[in-house]
């Protein structure tokens, strides 16, 4: 489950959870709910199929300051999107490439 939102004044923002997520109880629980969502935001751009954003707030502050890219396309009301790649917080000393698909919310 998550949103994205792109505004007029060229800020992304995006939040995305894991099923099954519930209220940690523990160390252990706590790491495994940061293990199951991501979220940041910043100024995006698009180049081509790829939107770019500036990263200046995120759930994994190794993010901040970063570009993240990902490629796109429009289907209709759907926002079709997979990243480069590359090795992920959530996935360690493995290597993945997500592809993610938003509907839009009317």
């Amino acid at each position: 489950m998550g949103y994205i939102t792109f505004t007029r004044e060229g800020r992304m923002f995006g939040i995305i959870e894991g099923d099954s997520r519930k209220a940690p109880q523990s160390d252990e629980d706590r790491a495994r709910i940061f293990r199951t969502m991501a979220a940041y935001s910043g100024m995006y751009r698009f180049e081509g199929d790829k939107w770019i954003t500036a990263v200046d707030v995120a759930w994994n502050p190794a993010w901040i300051g970063t570009d993240q890219v990902r490629f796109y396309k429009l289907d209709g009301d759907r926002l079709i999107v997979s990243t480069p790649w590359a090795s992920f917080l959530n996935f360690p000393g493995k290597t993945a490439r997500v592809f993610l698909t938003w509907t839009r919310q009317k």
